[in-house]
């Protein structure tokens, strides 16, 4: 019980503070020390608590929800790895928050920054105890939403909110490999998904009988951790995400954030590690990630920036660590260099500060240290061009091909013809080659009415084909209803109503969408690995379009132009 206090306390604080908007700052600040001294002490009890052997290691409360005969548990579990986060959130939260207070002072957003943080936190908390793929998928959410609010803090600048989406789009594809990873667990291999029943044992034998989705559940597991933590080759997005106040960049990006991809790693080797190759794909991403962060970290000319760059290439570190199974190195490499990267960010002001009084002068130094050669130092100033490489391999294509309506149709008659090629019935093969052409036609549009029409079509689509029309009339209404509110709160016209309109549509486990996510993958899953790619295709670019729309119509269209 007091485990569950500690998980669920900032989400409780959070929204107290949602409530209590208009309190002021004093009142606020008396809430946060109070909440600041209860969670350490109660994590405290928490830690003793299991060193001692008198709190349980898993807390079960209960059978979620049950597909295809395999039930998802409620399960928490607090064991080392666990334990390690949680005490290292709590710590750093304890003094990121007193620092803040005073930080903060003032500061238009008061009350918004605050109740975001503390959003937070639940959410590295959910990712620290989840104890299968469900839990973890949710609070994986909830750090994500909260990392791009606290991105776009800054609402009257459009850089800010233009950087917050480019990192918002990495974290949209890379979400995908925990939803792929959970498919595969419970309806390929059919096990529960709980991580302490995952073992190597049980995924060899997985692994041998079905080779190729072994591969796909190890890809996807790399593919989440390598997006959240800011490796090779998505490296790029970390210095645009330092535009957030400095106790933002100090917990998330220097600190715990971070580190997220490196604890799923942890959490999930039992699974990885029995598959082949996956073990030296982490080794080599971790590798080109110390490589890229040490030549771009010295390039830059921030001191967010060299940060920044230098927690990616300590985090590539952890990656290598972890693929040759030192786990108590990684872990304790994780808690350490957390502590001191925040430390390092919460007094970078004044280190700036420092050196504008008393300037540098003469290092006698050339160029960029060791960079002795041009094309060095041009990867290293150009950040090895990893940005632009998604641009023209994915971005631009995928805008050319929306705004060309033959190639649209030429797409269509392909996937459907693939489709049905494959043996998938006929529905299917129409209903959602037309929903993935909807959805690429809505991303190329830059009317943000008209990209939310195309959206909006595809998704029904989607939820169509995935209740196999209206042989499941009962989810189907309940997804018509969700939808028809969704749409409501949309056309209100208030930011608050479209951005909640926004969380629905978007799949964010405050709605149906997000068990019914579940459902849609359980039904196209047996329609076929070509069907299920097109609904995580549709997935990505719907969400993207939305958020787009949503960012065009309310902050972007009150901030100031590009700085």
């Amino acid at each position: 019980m007091i485990g569950l206090f500690v998980v669920f306390l900032p989400l409780v604080v959070s929204a107290l503070l949602l409530i209590f908007y208009r309190a002021p700052e004093d009142r606020v600040g008396s809430w946060l020390n109070l909440y600041s001294w209860l969670g350490i002490s109660l994590t405290l009890v928490l830690l003793l608590g299991r060193a001692f052997g008198v709190l349980p290691e898993l807390v079960d409360e209960g059978l979620w929800f049950q597909e295809l005969g395999v039930p998802v548990e409620t399960d928490f579990l607090f064991d080392l790895k666990a334990l390690c986060l949680i005490g290292l959130s709590s710590f750093l939260f304890w003094i990121i928050l007193r620092f803040a207070r005073v930080y903060m002072h003032r500061e238009a957003g008061f009350h918004r920054f605050f109740r975001t943080l503390l959003l937070s936190h639940f959410g590295l908390n959910m990712i620290a105890t989840a104890g299968n793929f469900e839990l973890f998928f949710i609070g994986w959410e909830v750090l994500g939403l909260s990392s791009f609010l606290l991105i776009g803090f800054y609402r009257d600048r459009a850089t800010p909110v233009l950087n917050a989406f480019k990192i918002y789009c990495v974290y949209r594809i890379c979400d995908i490999g925990i939803l792929m990873s959970g498919f595969v667990i419970h309806h390929e291999f059919g096990l529960g998904g709980q991580f302490p029943e995952l073992s190597p044992s049980k995924i060899s034998h997985m692994v041998s009988a079905e080779p190729v989705m072994a591969a796909i559940l190890g890809a996807s597991i790399l593919l989440a951790a390598l997006g959240k933590s800011a490796q090779f080759p998505f490296s790029f997005w970390l210095p645009r995400a330092l535009e957030g106040p400095t106790p933002s960049s100090a917990v998330f990006y220097g600190a715990l954030s971070i580190h997220a991809g490196v604890y799923l790693l942890l959490r999930t080797q039992a699974i990885w590690s029995s598959i082949p190759y996956v073990s030296f794909f982490v080794f080599l991403f971790g590798g080109m990630s110390v490589l890229v962060g040490t030549m771009s970290g010295r390039a830059q000319a921030n001191i967010k920036g060299q940060i920044g760059y230098a927690s990616v290439a300590q985090v590539g570190i952890m990656l290598m660590e972890v693929a040759l199974g030192w786990n108590d190195l990684a872990l304790l490499h994780l808690c350490t260099h957390a502590i001191l990267r925040a430390y390092q960010f919460l007094t970078s002001p004044s280190i700036v500060a420092h050196f504008i009084r008393h300037p540098v002068r003469d290092q006698h130094q050339s160029g960029f240290g060791f960079f002795r050669r041009p094309w060095m130092r041009r990867l290293s100033v150009g950040e090895f061009f990893i940005e632009e490489f998604w641009n023209r391999v994915l971005v631009r294509p995928v805008m050319s091909l929306g705004s060309s309506i033959p190639l649209l149709a030429l797409l269509l008659l392909g996937l459907s013809y693939g489709l049905w090629s494959l043996g998938s019935s006929l529905k299917v093969y129409l209903v959602m080659s037309g929903a993935f052409v909807l959805s690429i036609r809505a991303i190329s549009r830059k009317s943000p009415k008209e990209a939310i029409l195309f959206s909006f079509v595809s998704m029904m689509l989607v939820i169509y084909s995935g209740t196999r029309g209206f042989l499941d009339p009962e989810t189907f209404r309940l997804f018509l209803w969700v939808m028809i509110a969704g749409a409501l709160l949309w056309l209100s016209g208030q930011e608050k109503l479209k951005f909640l309109a926004w969380l629905v549509f978007a799949g964010f486990p405050i709605s149906p969408f997000f068990l019914g996510e579940e459902l849609l993958l359980q039904h196209l899953g047996d329609e076929g690995f070509f069907a299920l790619t097109l609904f995580f295709g549709t997935f990505i670019l719907n969400g993207l379009v939305l958020i787009r729309s949503f960012l065009q119509e309310t902050w972007l269209a009150q901030a100031r132009p590009l700085d």
